[in-house]
This record gives C-alpha cells, structure tokens and sequence, in this order.
C-alpha cells in the first residue's frame, strides 16, 4: 500500500508500526515519583516559511499544555535542502526564540543541517514540560454528562493558510480587507494559554482541535474517554470569513484544520468558570455538546441528531503549494 498524506490515523498506525515496537504504558508521559514530565513531538512542514519559527514552539507546547503540564524545553531537528537561504534560519530562529520567551521555555539542544532528499525545510520539535503527578489530565475521569465546550474559532487556520498561498482567490471571495485580515491571524493559531488556564479552571480533558478538525478531535475524545460525544453543530464558534471561504472552496468546515481552537470537557460545576477564563483571554467560546453512554461520534443540526462525518481536510490541498527558499530570495 501506499501511505496517505498527512498525520496517519490510530488504526493504520497500530497495524504498520505500534505492534512492532515497545510502546510506554502511559504515551507521552514518564513519572518521576510526585511529577511527571509530558513530552510531545510534532513536525513542522507544508506552512508557509515565515511561520516555522511560530509552530516549531506552539505545536508541540500546545500537545504539552493539554497534557496539562507547563511547558519547560524544546529540543529541536532543523533539517533544510541545500542551497537554502540562511536569512530563512535566522528568521526562524528569532520568531522561535520570541514566542519561547513569552513561555520561559528554553532550547535543551538539537541538531541543525543541510541534506540530500529534501524540497523544503523540515523541523522536528520536541516539547518537554513537568507538573505535579496529581495534576495531569486523565480522559477515564470523564464522566457521562460531563460538558462538552469549544474555544477559539474553528476553520480559522485553514482558511490562514489559503489566504497565505493563494492570495488572489481569497480576495475574489473574501474582498481584499478579509484576505489581509486573515494573513495576519497567526498569532491566533495557539492553543498553549487557553490550555493552561481551562487546566487550572477544572478541565477534565483537552484536545487541540488540528488536522482533520473539530471531527477527528472528538473522534479521538470518543476513544480516550471510551464515551460517545453529542456536540449541537449550530452553536460552536466559527470565524465567519473562515467558514465561508472552506465552504465556497468544497470543504466541509467540521473537518479543516482548525489549530488555535480546544477541545475542552468538564464537569457541569466548572463550565462557568472555564468560559469566564476563556472571555478574559478574549477567545470565543460556547457549550456545545455532553458526553453520554456508548460509542460513536454524533451531531445535532437544525433538530436532527446523526454520526458525525470525517471527511478530507482541505488544508491538505493546499499545503503542498510552498515555495523553496533559495539562495538570493
């Protein structure tokens, strides 16, 4: 078989490559007596290139963040096609730098270099954080009628995207106040501090909403919680430019990449507060679905309940459409 694009899915990856290899009985997590150290890898390929610096730190931070841990290092593999234009790792390094700081998280190390094999730049980076052992999140606490709450703006890093590679079709649909607006929503595209403080606020569980969106993250609730989601489709927050632009380009706007959004369940007594924290950040956010007994992943819109679809996420239909940063760019 050939493998598809994109983040392989649970089942291929357990069948081609988990059976054959020791696999630690808690993933992502190591304890150490009272604490526990929360480790994520995520690499960073197919964004435009002025932004590497930005998801080398906010990609893995968020997947340690929702660990409910507090980001600590990164080590990081930069790897680059020979030839490329040093001003592109120099940016990079500055932009990773910048938003580490805001965190206090420090580089541990890496390796840096050119090689044979590549079209465009590939980072690799590890994130590293530490809590007290009593404070990491565990999906078996979930409860059925637990709730089920969105924050941040589904479609939005999709539509970021786009409107960074082809500029010129967003504005035939957008208008060219939108296109630029959207090109400048980067700094949404996180999803550390609304982490750590629906953590802090009473949180039960936590997901990044990324590849394969809103849909796949509570596909992966669904297993992690051994639950079945009911999420009311009309209620959860969208960027409407966003919305728009995925729906007019074929996309279906539950399945597009949306990092910077989370996925949050709580217990009922805590919804409240998770929501005021979230309206402090200025992050949108709504309650949008429970938890209830069985399997399955369902939505309700206009009155009618249903499975909940995965379908193809249009951020891959364009993130391949990256240009090389030669030499003299």
């Amino acid at each position: 078989m050939l493998l598809p694009k994109g983040k392989l899915v649970s089942d291929l990856r357990t069948k081609l490559f988990d059976r054959s290899v020791p696999i630690a009985p808690r993933p992502l997590l190591v304890a150490m007596g009272r604490r526990t150290l929360a480790v994520s890898v995520d690499p960073v390929a197919g964004v435009p290139l002025d932004s590497y610096g930005f998801f080398a730190f906010h990609y893995p931070a968020s997947d340690v963040a929702v660990l409910g841990a507090k980001p600590r290092y990164l080590l990081l593999d930069i790897c680059y096609p020979e030839g490329t234009d040093s001003r592109w790792l120099t940016r990079t390094a500055r932009t990773l730098g910048s938003e580490a700081g805001k965190f206090g998280v420090e580089i541990l190390g890496g390796h840096t270099g050119g090689y044979d094999g590549l079209n465009l730049p590939i980072i690799s980076s590890t994130c590293i954080g530490i809590a007290p052992s009593k404070e990491i999140l565990d999906p078996r606490e979930a409860r059925v009628g637990y709730r089920i709450l969105v924050t941040g703006q589904l479609c939005l890093e999709s539509a970021w995207l786009v409107s960074k590679v082809s500029p010129d079709l967003v504005n035939g649909e957008l208008g060219r106040a939108a296109t630029q607006r959207l090109r400048r929503a980067i700094r949404r595209l996180t999803a550390v501090k609304p982490a750590i403080v629906a953590h802090r606020l009473g949180a039960t569980f936590l997901h990044d909403i990324s590849e394969g969106g809103l849909s796949a993250s509570l596909q992966e609730l669904a297993r992690a919680t051994r639950k079945s989601p009911v999420v009311h489709l009309d209620t959860v927050p969208f960027d409407e430019d966003a919305f728009h632009l995925v729906s007019s380009l074929g996309g279906d706007p539950y399945s597009a990449s949306s990092f910077g959004a989370l996925l949050i369940v709580a217990p009922p007594d805590k919804t409240d507060d998770i929501i005021g924290g979230m309206r402090r950040l200025a992050e949108p956010v709504t309650e949008c679905g429970w938890l209830q007994r069985g399997s399955g992943v369902y939505a309700v819109s206009q009155g009618r309940k249903r499975r909940m679809a995965q379908l193809p996420d249009l951020y891959r239909r364009f993130s391949a459409r990256m240009k090389h940063p030669s030499r003299g760019r």
